[in-house]
């Protein structure tokens, strides 16, 4: 006989927050834009072979200021809206520290808000990134102390059957001043893990995406293996975020580092993303996902996953949301 599955969403303990309303977007994290940033924008010649250049600010006069939150787009001219835009970091002078947590660059595609990359200190020099798009939003922050000359960037247009993402120059990647995460994920099942999992804490100010896209007609299963964020009651700093792979509203919302839910998503297809704040930082999380048969689900009765129940009791306040199938054993 069927059995109602209240709960698609399995918590074994407390600290966790699963919900389903609100989304932080990369634009969110860094707001504002100081007076002495210069000029906004970047844009490349009307040939494909023109190449153009971008200065961090305080560039000639041989060192950065301290507290910087500069933002900037880089542009292809107008008649390169076909091709991607290729970024080289052609010189780096910048602090280092692994993550890239005091001063850094940020590099998005800024039509899509993806971030690329993120990069410090001089081994990512001539670092390559690759945007699918015509523009990129660069972000320069530096923090209270310590200074440099600051960054070079070329930039030019490639042709758009170029593979887009990012190669991290000499041994950048493995000292941590190239910072790049997120992919692709196309197999039946597979695995998605914090960058410097088990090695080092996560860098801030991150926002990383994963796409998982299996073609199977059936129905994706999200198990977390390892769970240690910073916790907060809302989840509102470091968190991992599910969607539906067509929505920008989270399925679920995960932080904390007392619990490890198993995530049922009523279709083959997701984005896990991830996002950091620019303060604490932790282990970081993995997740294995796989399939379950779509047929064993007879009814998908909140499409939203809309219902949120509160359960305290005098230790904890454990905040979670289900849904409710019709599950055929």
């Amino acid at each position: 006989m069927p059995q109602t599955l209240h709960i698609a969403l399995t918590l074994l303990s407390s600290l966790c927050l699963i919900q389903g309303k609100g989304s932080q977007h990369p634009d969110g994290i860094l707001l504002g834009k100081m007076a002495n940033c210069g000029d906004p924008d970047a844009t490349t010649g009307s040939s494909q072979y023109s190449r153009a250049l971008f200065y961090t600010p305080g560039w000639y006069r041989g060192q950065y200021s301290n507290n910087v939150n500069c933002s900037y787009t880089l542009k292809l001219h107008n008649t390169q809206q076909n091709r991607y835009l290729r970024i080289k970091l052609q010189t780096m002078q910048m602090r280092a520290d692994r993550g890239c947590n005091n001063d850094y660059l940020i590099i998005y595609d800024a039509m899509t808000g993806k971030m690329m990359g993120k990069f410090c200190g001089s081994s990512s020099r001539n670092s390559l990134i690759t945007v699918p798009s015509t523009q990129a939003r660069v972000v320069f922050v530096t923090d209270q102390s310590g200074t440099n000359r600051g960054a070079k960037l070329k930039f030019w247009s490639v042709a758009s059957t170029q593979q887009p993402g990012v190669f991290c120059g000499g041994s950048s990647y493995g000292s941590g001043h190239c910072v790049k995460c997120g992919g692709a994920l196309t197999a039946a099942s597979g695995y998605i893990r914090s960058i410097y999992l088990d090695q080092h804490e996560y860098p801030n100010n991150m926002f990383c995406e994963w796409t998982i896209s299996t073609n199977s007609q059936q129905f994706l299963r999200l198990t977390f293996e390892d769970l240690d964020l910073e916790t907060n009651e809302r989840c509102v700093y470091d968190h991992v975020q599910i969607y539906q792979s067509t929505s920008n509203i989270p399925l679920a919302t995960v932080c904390g580092n007392t619990c490890t839910p198993a995530i049922i998503i009523p279709s083959d297809a997701a984005r896990v993303t991830f996002t950091t704040d620019l303060t604490l930082a932790a282990g970081g999380f993995s997740l294995n996902y796989d399939l379950v048969p779509s047929s064993k689900f007879l009814l998908y009765i909140e499409s939203q996953y809309s219902i949120i129940d509160r359960a305290d009791n005098s230790e904890n306040n454990i905040l979670y949301k289900y849904t409710r199938f019709t599950w055929t054993s």
